[in-house]
C-alpha cells in the first residue's frame, strides 16, 4: 500500500461510541435484555457467563461470551461422527464416566450434546442478528455534531489516506455520504460492475485521491454471492437473510485468512511498514490478531509511531495505562495520548 501521507487511522469500537453504538462490553448488556430462544439456549448462553465470572474476569464482553459457544460446538462437532458418538475422542476420555452409563444413559448424553449444538447454532444466530438491528440504524439529527468533527478530522489530511477499522457499522460511510465537501471521496474497495458493487482489493491501488476505508471484520452491507462466496457485494438495505452469506468476523471463532479478510489483514501490514504515524482511536487493544500485526509492525518499522486516543483508558470500558505501557515496553516506546480533534498535532504530523 502506497501512502503519501506517511500516516494511517486505526479506529475501534470507541469511535463509533460518540454515534450511539456500544462497545462490546456494552452490547453484552443488550443481549442478556433480550430474549433468547429457547430454554436450553438460555441455560448455555448463562453456563458460559458463569465459566468467566467464576474465572475473575472483570469485564465480561460478547466476544467471550461467542468464543465459549464456539469452542463448545466445535467439541461437540469433532465428538460426532455420522452415527453417533466418536469412540476416540469420547469414549476412551471419559470412559471412566461413559463406562458406567447403559446404553439408554448414553443415548441420552448423545441427544443432550445434539441438542446443545443445535441451541448453539441458533443462540449464535440470535446474537448475529442482534448485531445487526443495534448497528444498522440510520443517521440520527442528534449524530450532526459527531459526523461534523470527523469531517473536520479528516479534511486535515491529505489524499490518500489509508482508514482500518474494527466496526461492522457505517459510521464513517454515512459521514460521506451526508455531506457535500466528503461525498464521492470514499473508496470502500468495492468496483462498479453491471450486477453492482464487487469487491476488489486492487481498488485500493487504483483510486490513489481518496480516502480509503479498509473494513477488517466486515461490514453490515456485505453479501457474499451464495453462488459464488468469492464475490461480495454491497446491499444498500438491511438484509438478515442468510446469515451464512454475511462476511463478516462475528466476536469469537475468527478465521482472518478466509477471503476478504486475509487481503484487508495484508493491507494493514504493509501499510504500517510504511507509514511514519499510525493514529487509533477507541482501540482497547484485547484483539489477539491485530495486536499481532502491530507488534510486528513495531519491530520492523523503527520510524513508526503510535498516536493513541482512548477515551475510556482509565475507566470501565477501557484498558488502564500500565496495560499500554506493558505493551509498548518491548519495544522501547511510550504511546502517545491524544485526543483525535487535536488539530494542531495532526496538521503538524499530515
Amino acid at each position: 500500500m502506497s501512502n503519501k501521507n506517511d500516516v494511517c487511522l486505526f479506529l475501534g469500537a470507541g469511535a463509533s461510541r460518540a454515534f450511539g453504538f456500544p462497545t462490546t462490553v456494552e452490547f453484552i448488556e443488550i443481549v442478556n435484555n433480550f430474549e433468547l430462544g429457547t430454554t436450553n439456549q438460555r441455560q448455555i448462553y448463562e453456563a458460559a457467563k458463569r465459566y468467566f465470572l467464576n474465572r475473575d474476569i472483570i469485564e465480561l464482553d460478547i466476544e467471550k461470551i461467542l468464543l465459549a459457544l464456539d469452542k463448545y460446538e466445535k467439541w461437540i462437532t469433532y465428538s460426532f461422527d455420522e452415527v453417533g458418538l466418536h469412540s476416540d475422542l469420547i469414549l476412551n476420555n471419559y470412559d471412566c464416566i461413559i463406562n458406567k452409563l447403559t446404553s439408554s444413559n448414553k443415548m441420552k448424553l448423545e441427544e443432550r450434546l445434539v441438542d446443545d449444538r443445535r441451541s448453539i447454532q441458533g443462540l449464535k444466530k440470535i446474537i448475529y442478528t442482534i448485531i445487526y438491528d443495534t448497528y444498522w440504524k440510520d443517521p440520527d439529527e442528534s449524530e450532526e455534531d459527531y459526523r461534523e468533527a470527523y469531517k473536520k478530522f479528516l479534511l486535515l489530511f491529505s489524499k490518500p489516506l489509508d482508514i482500518f477499522t474494527t466496526n461492522y457499522d457505517l459510521c464513517i460511510e454515512n459521514t460521506f455520504w451526508n455531506d457535500d465537501t466528503l461525498d464521492g471521496q470514499l473508496n470502500v474497495g468495492f468496483e462498479p460492475k453491471q450486477s453492482g458493487y464487487i469487491f476488489n482489493n486492487q481498488m485500493f491501488h487504483k483510486d490513489g485521491n481518496k480516502f480509503h476505508l479498509h473494513k477488517l471484520h466486515g461490514s453490515l452491507n456485505w453479501k457474499r454471492n451464495p453462488k459464488n462466496k468469492g464475490k461480495i457485494y454491497l446491499v444498500n438495505i438491511p438484509d438478515l437473510t442468510d446469515l451464512e452469506y454475511h462476511p463478516m468476523l462475528f466476536p469469537g471463532g475468527k478465521n482472518f485468512n478466509e477471503f476478504p479478510f486475509n487481503e484487508l489483514y495484508n493491507n494493514l501490514k504493509e501499510t504500517l511498514k510504511e507509514v511514519e504515524y499510525c493514529i487509533v482511536i477507541g482501540f482497547s487493544f484485547r484483539d489477539e490478531g491485530i495486536n499481532d500485526i502491530f507488534k510486528q509492525a513495531l519491530n520492523t518499522n523503527k520510524n513508526l509511531k503510535l498516536l493513541i486516543w482512548n477515551k475510556d483508558k482509565d475507566v470501565k470500558h477501557g484498558l488502564p495505562k500500565g496495560k499500554f505501557d506493558t505493551f509498548f515496553k518491548p519495544f522501547g516506546r511510550e504511546y502517545i495520548d491524544e485526543f483525535f480533534n487535536s488539530y494542531s498535532l495532526v496538521q503538524t504530523i499530515s
